[in-house]
């Protein structure tokens, strides 16, 4: 039962990406003048056809797994396009407005993912401090004497002029991912448990290198307590924003997420990084079930 629900949940959830892509697509292609011959969520058989004023198709097809839009094109030998319409069509557009158009989806993409992650952050969501362990003997961290219990405060890029505030271990994490993806070093205001602050710097060659065998945090020596502190208390708290503070941070936790990704591909052509290390159609189909719980 379990597995039918996570097959439906994620349906629905590749039903919602797809259908916001190819809106960005339809959107863009309007507001440039080109005419859109068919909207289509799912491909294979039509099981719902309805057909706008404008002429588009709206289609809904038998297989959820994709979706596309077609537009006025006279270099798709199927169509036979009326001289009348040729300033209407995609091909006869300046070039800026064909990348415009198929630049659209993608955007569309980054724009839904940073709605929906600040409406995460506005709603609250479960986080653990960015408090680490003890670091391993020899790891970066214990070279530069940092402790058990230290909470980092803030990072600096290596180059950048202010620290940045960090809020939990998932903010931490995701920063350190591109700081060795990028291999560019960096600062971070650490505070002890006795209070005392101090800052240590990360060396971007000394940073370790994505592999497919390692952990790269445990190379570091950074890694998170786990959710119980020593009395068998929990550590996890709510980090919840207010609306535009949850757009700003979305908005840069998605393009640090995208960074971070764009690499990590290069990487699995380079060989730097496994299929492990990177998500994909299971692991949106595991975490579309398991939200929907929530």
């Amino acid at each position: 039962m379990e597995a039918i629900s996570t097959l439906l949940y994620f349906l629905i959830t590749i039903g919602i990406l797809v259908s916001f892509h190819e809106f960005g697509h339809y959107t863009a292609a309007r507001m440039c003048g080109v005419k859109v011959l068919r909207f289509a969520v799912g491909f294979g058989k039509p099981l719902l056809t309805l057909k706008s004023k404008s002429g588009t198709e709206w289609v809904i097809a038998a297989i959820p797994l994709g979706g596309y839009v077609k537009l006025l094109d006279g270099r798709d030998s199927e169509q036979q396009i009326a001289p009348e319409e040729q300033a209407i069509a995609f091909d006869t557009q300046p070039l800026w407005q064909r990348s415009f158009i198929v630049a659209a989806g993608p955007l569309a993409n980054f724009l839904l993912a940073v709605i929906l992650l600040a409406f995460i952050y506005i709603n609250g969501v479960p986080q653990l401090p960015a408090q680490i362990q003890a670091p391993a003997e020899q790891t970066l961290a214990a070279n530069l004497d940092m402790e058990k219990g230290d909470e980092i405060l803030a990072w600096k890029s290596t180059g950048d002029d202010e620290f940045i505030p960090i809020v939990s271990w998932n903010d931490l994490r995701w920063r350190l991912l591109d700081a060795i993806t990028a291999e560019r070093g960096f600062s971070l205001e650490l505070e002890a448990e006795s209070g005392k602050r101090h800052v240590v710097e990360f060396k971007g060659d000394a940073l370790p290198r994505l592999s497919p065998n390692t952990d790269p945090f445990a190379r570091l020596g950074i890694l998170p307590i786990p959710g119980k502190d020593a009395d068998g208390q929990s550590t996890w708290f709510e980090l919840q924003l207010g609306p535009i503070d949850s757009l700003i941070y979305a908005g840069e936790r998605v393009w640090l997420i995208t960074k971070v990704s764009t690499r990590m591909m290069i990487g699995l052509v380079t060989g730097e990084t496994s299929l492990k290390q990177l998500s994909g159609p299971i692991s949106i189909a595991d975490m579309a079930g398991k939200s929907a719980q929530f």
